[in-house]
């Protein structure tokens, strides 16, 4: 959902008061009423909220996203669901990776000694999360294949080669490592 900022009358954050105009500084954005539905109050409720409604809730809801595989409704479902599956994601070792400008990466390692019973002992397992920040592509190398789990970009189940690799504007790829 879009965030619009709010005008400075309706802030109740002491930082975001503080800090206007500063639309980044602040927590009420975020904390604006759950926009549920289409209804006259996003379905909410009743009573006036301590903060005003986004301008674009009639359109923009949990109601019109649920369903659409393009939402972030269901991109965050898609990573809860994914979570669930993975223990590495659950319990795994995090490993931050470095990379050009931009990109936000981390490795999630899950070692036999630490899987829980009745889980394959035999190999190990690692989940790696690479975020581009930028407007454009960013270009660096994957020192390891992987097999796409997720992805704003790319199909899922599609393997990525070692080598010379292009993270395309905006993308957030989740993958297993192929092998360690």
């Amino acid at each position: 959902m879009n965030c619009h900022r709010l005008a400075k009358k309706d802030l109740r954050d002491p930082l975001g008061i503080n800090t206007w105009p500063l639309g980044f500084l602040g927590r009420d954005p975020s904390r604006r009423p759950m926009q549920w539905n289409a209804d006259f109050d996003a379905g909410f409720g009743f009573a006036e909220s301590w903060l005003p409604l986004d301008p674009e809730w009639r359109a923009c809801n949990v109601a019109a996203q649920r369903g659409d595989p393009a939402s972030l409704l269901e991109w965050y479902r898609a990573l809860l669901a994914l979570r669930r599956t993975q223990a590495a994601l659950r319990r795994g070792s995090l490993h931050f990776i470095k990379g050009p400008k931009g990109l936000f990466a981390w490795e999630r390692i899950l070692i036999p000694e630490s899987m829980a019973g009745g889980e394959n002992r035999d190999s190990s397992s690692a989940i790696r999360a690479y975020l581009n920040f930028r407007s454009k592509p960013l270009k660096f190398v994957l020192d390891a294949p992987l097999k796409v789990l997720l992805s704003n970009k790319r199909k899922t189940g599609i393997s990525l080669h070692k080598g010379s690799f292009i993270l395309e504007a905006s993308e957030a790829l989740i993958g297993e490592v192929s092998s360690l």
